[in-house]
């Protein structure tokens, strides 16, 4: 299990064909197996989400926690900083997720989409209504889930400007402002979300992890 630091990459992709984290796995475990361009991959963060990542050394390991995965077996949290504050407090949010009609880097909610299923828990409101930190689980694991689906409750990530996310925080009582602030303090780069958490079970001995 490894803390992947924002701004990486997990795999080769068009975009970015080397500098990801699979050719820093290589570089270390040269015997790691897997096929492809994804060896020891078994589930995935976004380049600018940090976090916990699960990472097989065996390609028998990677199939049974990735059946884990499927099987919606491991317990994924995450820790969010989201605009405003949600009412209520603690939520699921219930809706298909599928490509952008338009834009095709994106995901939207749509009817027919694929299920997606998201938790959340306010720990911590600011008083001025500008943010708030949420407990965030998934019992699905769609692209984009979490910063798609809070950006549908109208409260998307501080940071994440593909979804309507801001960089810059307003000063108290402009919470309704929709502008981005020119003078705000500047407390995000990139979409604040976090994983923080993982539960599942050894791939060889059964053991919870």
């Amino acid at each position: 299990v490894i803390d992947k630091p924002a701004g990486l990459t997990v795999h080769p992709c068009p975009s970015c064909p080397q500098g990801t984290l699979v050719h820093r796995l290589l570089h270390h475990f040269p015997d790691l197996e897997g096929e492809g361009e994804r060896p020891g991959i078994v589930h995935r963060l976004d380049k600018d989400t940090s976090g916990l990542l699960l990472i097989a050394r065996t390609e028998k390991c990677r199939l049974r926690l990735a059946a884990q995965f499927a099987g919606r077996e491991v317990d994924k949290a995450y820790a969010a900083l989201a605009h405003g504050t949600p009412r209520p407090p603690v939520g699921e949010i219930n809706a298909p997720l599928a490509r952008h009609p338009v834009n095709k880097t994106r995901m939207a909610v749509q009817p027919g989409g694929r299920e997606a299923v998201t938790r959340y828990r306010t720990v911590h409101a600011d008083p001025s209504g500008r943010f708030s930190l949420l407990d965030v689980h998934i019992l699905t694991g769609r692209t984009h889930q979490i910063r798609v689906h809070l950006a549908h409750l109208g409260h998307p990530l501080w940071g994440d400007r593909a979804y309507g996310g801001k960089g810059r925080l307003p000063a108290p009582g402009e919470a309704a402002n929709s502008r981005e602030p020119e003078n705000g303090r500047f407390v995000a780069a990139r979409q604040m979300l976090h994983a923080r958490h993982l539960a599942f079970r050894h791939p060889e001995t059964g053991e919870d992890m």
